[in-house]
């Protein structure tokens, strides 16, 4: 690899043993993006509108992309690890709460991620470690700042929907509307109760 760039790799490898200890856990489990075919079935346009960048950005998006295939298929299986998960059309994700809804009742897991799409997977013995504010968030502070159980998330996720990733949700509904909605503490009359209730009128 020594015509290629190595900051990722370098980054990975060196943050594992840190974040081990820091989630006091004994065993690692690696998930992978293998592409987004799945997700696009279903609505064409996710991360539709995310654009390519000049020729810099282009190059700099490959490099990482490289680095990461390489820690996948290369690296981390001679530093002797294993469980090391990806498939194809999946996004890693995906893979993740296919791992976490596998573990046994007695199983106390760790998922490292800053994307909020996997709080719908915290419960007793899962939690969340954010590894940019360093922080740990579990389903308990999760229903005391959302109101609702984590396993709602998804439905509030659907209705307030994602701009990031092109996923379009009810017009003028965010998150901590849908979150009252899905708690049942949004009033029948209000204008937001009667837009989510319209749309699901819809689907039905």
């Amino acid at each position: 690899d020594e015509d290629h760039a190595t900051g990722v790799v370098f980054g990975f490898l060196r943050d594992i043993p840190h974040l081990l200890e820091t989630c006091t856990a004994s065993r690692v489990v690696f998930c992978f993006d293998a592409g987004r075919g799945k997700r696009r079935e279903i609505a064409p346009d996710y991360k539709g509108s995310r654009a390519p960048g000049d020729e810099g950005a282009a190059a700099v998006r490959a490099a990482v992309a490289y680095q990461i295939g390489r820690l996948r298929d290369r690296h981390l299986p001679r530093l002797g690890y294993r469980n090391i998960f990806s498939r194809g059309g999946y996004e890693a994700d995906d893979v993740i709460a296919s791992v976490v809804g596998a573990l046994p009742g007695s199983v106390q897991a760790t998922i490292v991620s800053g994307d909020s799409d996997l709080y719908q997977l915290l419960r007793p013995g899962v939690r969340v470690f954010n590894p940019r504010t360093r922080q740990h968030y579990d389903h308990k502070a999760f229903a005391a700042e959302w109101g609702i159980d984590p396993v709602m998330w998804a439905h509030v996720k659907a209705a307030a929907g994602c701009p990031t990733d092109d996923v379009v949700g009810i017009r003028g509904i965010g998150e901590k509307t849908a979150a009252r909605w899905a708690a049942g503490r949004l009033p029948p009359t209000s204008v937001a109760y009667m837009k989510i209730r319209d749309e699901l009128a819809t689907l039905t």
